[in-house]
């Protein structure tokens, strides 16, 4: 899995340089980065990017994998965040931060986990409710 990428880079060594200084997002220079790199003849190998640019292997054989199927451009493209979704939307937790505002407000986070489950219909455990 660490041999020698298979892939034809179109940028030149100068344009990834330019490219790579207007990067503001880390991950997105990583990416520019591992090109750079490749094309500059600076490594060789899958494992040799990994480890110069302290990502696992299988990511940079992904990253070569987005580039092969769409460029540079579908390389940098923002990816949808996978995970689990927050129980709490933007608004309940602005409607928390209001009763919270209260004086006569909760006492202790009991008060606020059962707040939550009869007033806004979230049953969530008492450690989601506390973090």
């Amino acid at each position: 899995m660490s041999g020698r990428p298979h892939i034809k880079i179109t940028e030149s060594v100068e344009n990834l340089g330019k490219i790579l200084k207007q990067q503001k997002k880390i991950l997105a220079y990583n990416k520019v980065q591992m090109l750079y790199l490749f094309q500059s003849k600076q490594v060789e190998t899958v494992r040799e990017v990994s480890t110069v640019l302290g990502k696992s292997e299988a990511t940079i054989h992904r990253w070569l994998s987005q580039y092969r199927k769409g460029g540079r451009e579908n390389l940098l493209k923002n990816r949808q965040v996978f995970g689990r979704p927050k129980k709490f939307s933007v608004e309940i937790a602005a409607s928390l931060q209001q009763e919270l505002r209260d004086p006569e407000g909760f006492q202790n986070y009991k008060e606020v986990h059962l707040w939550l489950w009869l007033i806004k219909g979230i049953a969530s455990s008492y450690p989601a409710v506390y973090s």
